[in-house]
Protein backbone atom coordinates (compact mmCIF):
# COMPACT_ATOMS: atom_id res chain seq x y z
CA UNK A 1 0.00 0.00 0.00
CA UNK A 2 3.12 2.50 0.30
CA UNK A 3 3.56 2.21 -3.34
CA UNK A 4 0.24 3.18 -4.09
CA UNK A 5 0.24 5.62 -1.56
CA UNK A 6 3.30 7.36 -3.17
CA UNK A 7 1.99 6.93 -6.62
CA UNK A 8 -0.83 8.48 -5.93
CA UNK A 9 1.03 11.77 -4.60
CA UNK A 10 3.41 11.79 -7.13
CA UNK A 11 0.90 11.83 -9.70
CA UNK A 12 -0.51 15.12 -8.36
CA UNK A 13 2.10 17.30 -6.82
CA UNK A 14 0.90 20.08 -4.52
CA UNK A 15 -2.44 18.95 -4.42
CA UNK A 16 -3.76 18.30 -0.93
CA UNK A 17 -5.31 14.76 0.07
CA UNK A 18 -7.44 14.15 3.66
CA UNK A 19 -6.35 10.58 5.01
CA UNK A 20 -10.19 9.19 4.01
CA UNK A 21 -9.79 10.49 0.55
CA UNK A 22 -6.03 8.63 0.01
CA UNK A 23 -7.52 5.23 1.65
CA UNK A 24 -10.59 5.57 -0.75
CA UNK A 25 -8.13 6.55 -3.92
CA UNK A 26 -5.53 3.95 -3.06
CA UNK A 27 -8.23 0.97 -2.19
CA UNK A 28 -11.14 1.43 -3.47
CA UNK A 29 -13.08 -2.02 -3.26
CA UNK A 30 -11.77 -2.37 0.30
CA UNK A 31 -14.73 -2.29 3.06
CA UNK A 32 -12.25 -1.55 5.76
CA UNK A 33 -13.12 1.43 7.32
CA UNK A 34 -8.74 1.49 8.83
CA UNK A 35 -8.33 4.60 6.87
CA UNK A 36 -6.58 6.08 9.83
CA UNK A 37 -3.65 4.01 9.16
CA UNK A 38 -2.75 6.26 6.37
CA UNK A 39 -0.86 8.64 8.83
CA UNK A 40 1.98 5.66 9.34
CA UNK A 41 2.46 4.86 5.75
CA UNK A 42 3.14 8.78 4.98
CA UNK A 43 5.35 8.50 8.16
CA UNK A 44 7.59 5.31 6.80
CA UNK A 45 7.37 7.04 3.58
CA UNK A 46 8.84 10.03 4.16
CA UNK A 47 11.81 8.06 6.49
CA UNK A 48 12.86 5.79 4.09
CA UNK A 49 12.56 7.98 0.90
CA UNK A 50 14.15 11.03 3.44
CA UNK A 51 11.03 13.06 1.86
CA UNK A 52 10.86 16.30 2.89
CA UNK A 53 8.68 17.05 -0.18
CA UNK A 54 5.93 14.93 1.15
CA UNK A 55 4.38 17.10 4.19
CA UNK A 56 1.70 16.49 6.71
CA UNK A 57 -1.09 19.55 6.82
CA UNK A 58 -3.09 19.70 9.89
CA UNK A 59 -6.21 21.02 10.03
Amino acid sequence: MEFDVFHLLVQRPGRVFSQREIYELVDPDSFDSSWTGISSIIYELRHKLNADFIQIVYG
